[in-house]
């Protein structure tokens, strides 16, 4: 058997390299989506926030009375951005065009969106928790976005998406 991949497929050299916790990473992504598609749809289905739980009490704090604004942030910032970065995960030349939004140039797009939503992720959880308290569901996301965020300093994972 020899070293030489040049018979095999690209895609099946580059998933060889790949180091484990990129496929987590894009694990926590794809399932943070999930969970942001879900509270946007039950959110902009209903606007008061009864069919989710929630009752507009808990906007009494915020210049908004529906809970529309943050349907709508849900579905964008934890619904598809993560979606599409755990897809740039996983695919790193997916989206090429996305690399001039890249604050971090060394790096690939998909890498710096999840370093984005690793804090976007702590900074909703811990505004949330000022408003409205510690629940079981803010320390899961609290951890979740510190996860994300020190998944990103791992050495491979950022070798991986230099440029």
């Amino acid at each position: 058997m020899t070293e030489d991949n040049t018979t095999m497929p690209e895609s099946i050299v580059n998933s060889a390299k790949r180091p484990a916790v990129v496929i987590v990473l894009a694990l926590l992504m794809f399932l943070l989506a999930t969970g942001g598609f879900y509270g946007a749809y039950m959110l902009l289905t209903d606007i008061s926030g009864s069919q989710l739980g929630v009752t507009s009490a808990m906007l009494d704090h915020l210049p908004i009375n529906t809970f529309l604004i943050p349907g709508l942030v849900l579905l964008f910032f934890m619904g598809i951005i993560p979606m599409i970065t755990a897809l740039g995960l996983l695919r790193k030349n997916l989206f090429p065009s996305f690399q001039r939004f890249s604050l971090l140039k060394k790096y690939n797009w998909a890498y710096c969106s999840s370093l984005f939503i690793g804090f976007f992720l702590i900074g909703w959880t811990i505004g949330e928790i000022i408003l409205w308290g510690v629940n079981g569901l803010s320390v899961i996301y609290l951890i979740w976005g510190v996860m994300i965020l020190l998944m990103c300093i791992i050495p491979k994972l950022r070798k991986y998406f230099s440029i």
